[in-house]
């Protein structure tokens, strides 16, 4: 399979990491990058603009040397419209194919997922402001490009199995 950046954009609790692990489980050569991942490098990770800007920028780093070296990139997170483009200029740079999926699923659908999380060490719990504001953030930001796939009616190995008929048709 020639080389890609693949993302997978979402809201919170759509599944988009669930699915990103499936499918590099059942690809090889691929990294595969989270920014949520990313983010709990840093201790005491704090949601501030510099931090965040912090984190996308090591993404952005890490995408692009995985990219010049060979490997394809498997990227899971939410995506505001400019940063669309910026991985589509990083695809083309490394002359990458480039694909976007977009999950999606109802607000109460997403919120339960959330709340039906384990909670994870060291790591604050998800409270219903931050989702709702996940989930605002979300629509606000909501695009037209690439495929969007409900969630709401798929379990990830079924999503997985479509995004992997995707990649090999194209």
């Amino acid at each position: 399979m020639k080389k890609f950046l693949l993302i997978i954009d979402g809201p919170m609790g759509v599944g988009k990491t669930t699915v990103a692990r499936i499918l590099h489980e059942k690809i090889r050569q691929t990294a595969h990058i989270g920014l949520d991942q990313i983010k709990w490098l840093v201790s005491g990770f704090q949601r501030t603009p510099v931090q965040n800007e912090m984190t996308r920028a090591v993404v952005m780093a890490m995408a692009g040397e995985y990219l010049r070296q060979g490997v394809s990139v498997i990227l899971e997170q939410g995506m505001k419209k400019e940063q669309i483009a910026v991985y589509k200029k990083l695809a083309k740079r490394y002359k990458a194919k480039y694909f976007i999926f977009r999950l999606s699923a109802s607000k109460e659908v997403l919120f339960e997922r959330v709340r039906k999380r384990p909670s994870k060490s060291g790591r604050p719990k998800i409270s219903n402001a931050r989702l709702l504001r996940n989930y605002r953030f979300h629509l606000a930001n909501r695009h037209t490009e690439g495929i969007e796939i409900n969630a709401e009616k798929m379990i990830p190995e079924e999503i997985a199995k479509r995004i992997l008929k995707e990649l090999k048709a194209r």
